[in-house]
C-alpha cells in the first residue's frame, strides 16, 4: 500500500482518539525545476506529529508497513534527534499497517523508549 494511504489511515485513527495531528513531511527538490524531488521526514524520523489529550508532550509518529517496523526502529535508534525528542518529554511511536484477511486494516503500535536508544545492541 502507498505511504500516502497509510498516513491517511493513521490520521483518521489519531483523530478518532481525540488527537490533533498533521503530516510533517516536505518535498526537497533535487533539481532547479523540481522535476526530481524526494520526501524528507521531520528530523528524518517523523511522518506525522500529534498532540493527544492523554499525554502532555508531542507524539512523533513513523508510519510504515507491518513488516518494516523493526527496520524503522533501527533507523530511529541511529538518530540523535530521537534521543533529544524523548528527553524533552515527547513520545515516539512506530505504526506498522497490514490488511487482515477480513479486509480490515490493523496497526501494530510500537512505542520507542529512551533505554532502547541508549542500549548498545552488540
Amino acid at each position: 500500500m502507498a505511504k500516502k494511504q497509510l498516513e491517511e489511515r493513521s490520521l483518521i485513527t489519531l483523530r478518532k482518539e481525540g488527537a490533533t495531528c498533521d503530516v510533517c513531511q516536505r518535498w526537497i527538490p533535487l533539481d532547479a525545476q523540481w522535476r526530481k524531488k524526494k520526501r524528507r521526514d521531520l528530523f528524518n524520523i517523523f511522518d506525522v506529529v500529534a498532540v493527544r489529550p492523554d499525554f502532555t508532550g508531542v507524539l512523533g509518529l513513523q508510519i510504515t508497513s507491518w513488516s518494516n517496523v523493526s527496520a524503522r526502529l533501527n533507523k530511529i535508534k541511529t538518530s540523535p534527534e530521537a534521543l533529544a525528542w524523548l528527553n524533552r518529554g515527547n513520545q515516539i511511536e512506530i505504526w506498522g499497517w497490514k490488511q487482515k484477511s477480513n479486509k480490515r486494516w490493523e496497526a501494530k503500535r510500537k512505542e520507542v523508549h529512551v533505554y532502547e536508544l541508549l542500549c548498545d545492541p552488540f
